[in-house]
């Protein structure tokens, strides 16, 4: 018996849970929006929506730098490349650029968008002191 079904949560409910749960990550959106595998579901399930936007606010921002070079950390990456070197995509900052500046313009709610146009903030402002650091352009 499922945790759900042991907490008597309605069948439809429970199958919606389980849906939400493997259409809410970002590969999977990649991967039906290039597919032709997005539905008119994925457009109007509010509850998908706020599931997704609060997946994405997680991996930006504040927390998001944190998160992303705790990763790169324990994947041994290097945090910083410059831009014009072969390996800046395998490095933390090539990732802000590979993926999550991108995430914010991929927001379904209101309040989504507008926490993730702040949280990029953020992260653009961490990324520019980190070249002009690394450029000694703060001497």
């Amino acid at each position: 018996m499922s945790w759900l079904a042991e907490r008597r949560v309605p069948q439809l409910q429970s199958d919606l849970v389980f849906k939400i749960i493997s259409n809410v990550s970002y590969s999977k959106e990649i991967a039906l929006r290039q597919s032709g595998g997005w539905t008119a579901w994925h457009d109007s399930c509010v509850e998908l929506h706020c599931v997704m936007d609060a997946d994405k606010l997680d991996a930006i921002g504040a927390f998001g730098v944190f998160r992303c070079a705790a990763f790169s950390g324990s994947k041994n990456m290097p945090l910083y490349l410059p831009r014009n070197d072969e390996g800046y995509r395998e490095s933390a900052i090539g990732h802000f650029e590979d993926k999550l500046f991108k995430l914010e313009h991929m927001m379904m709610t209101e309040t989504g968008s507008a926490v993730a146009r702040r949280r990029t903030g953020i992260m653009k402002t961490v990324v520019q002191r980190m070249e002009e650091e690394a450029s000694l352009l703060d001497f």
